[in-house]
């Protein structure tokens, strides 16, 4: 490695994509497998990068080519040092409620407060006029977009927990990402597949040191539309 430290690699790196012309992609994907704590990963020199950082740049105010476009961070990465023990797993149902309970809930609902028709008429004209204004602001800002819109960070843990790997076959959630979207890209979109995915590493994979650590991924998402890797499968 040169005499650059890895952040400065990073970000340039970045700065460069973000230049780039992408009006001919439908779809930006940034992938990183690295160590990292909350709110930052490692370079190769062991020195941290901040996530605001890398996914700042590729926001529509940074990146115009980009606006409009989904654009999909897999960050593999620890996010803290904490382990997840788990818990016995139950099947939880809702229970009904009671004669008593059901009573006492009519009771309440008997209780409370009435509003006169003329109260009535002056809350359905002070809801007219909200309208009224909510609909003139929109109107005003109706061909903006938020700068950070259309984004998902899809986290392989929960803020403040180490990230499991095997050294075989690799971490476990890279190991169901692929799988899934491999298994599942043709019929399902996106969200669908991450939340496939998380149930996927919350249950089929357990450490196998002392303790039978478990792991949640936490993907944040500000995606506005639903997306499909083969979009014309539904033509």
């Amino acid at each position: 490695m040169d005499h650059l430290s890895a952040e400065h690699n990073i970000q340039q790196k970045i700065d460069q994509v973000r230049r780039h012309n992408h009006s001919q992609f439908d779809c930006f994907i940034f992938a990183i497998l690295t160590h990292g704590e909350e709110g930052s990963i490692y370079g190769t020199d062991e020195r941290l990068v901040k996530i605001e950082d890398i996914v700042g740049p590729f926001g529509s105010d940074r990146c115009p080519t980009l606006n409009g476009k989904p654009k999909l961070f897999f960050l593999q990465a620890c996010r803290g040092e904490r382990f997840d023990g788990g818990v016995e797993a139950t099947d939880g149902t809702a229970v009904p409620p009671t004669d008593k309970a059901a009573g006492e809930a009519r009771a309440k609902d008997q209780e409370k407060p009435q509003v006169d028709e003329q109260d009535d008429d002056q809350l359905v004209n002070k809801m007219l006029k909200m309208d009224l204004d909510f609909t003139d602001s929109f109107a005003s800002c109706r061909s903006k977009v938020p700068s950070q819109s259309d984004m998902l960070l899809a986290y392989a843990t929960v803020p403040g927990f180490v990230s499991w790997r095997n050294s075989e076959r690799g971490s476990w959630f890279i190991q169901a990402l692929t799988e899934t979207i491999i298994q599942h890209a043709r019929d399902e979109d996106l969200l669908s597949m991450i939340t496939m995915v998380n149930g996927k590493v919350a249950r089929a994979f357990e450490s196998s040191s002392a303790g039978r650590h478990k792991q949640m991924p936490a993907p944040v998402t500000m995606l506005t539309k639903k997306l499909y890797f083969f979009p014309g499968h539904y033509d």
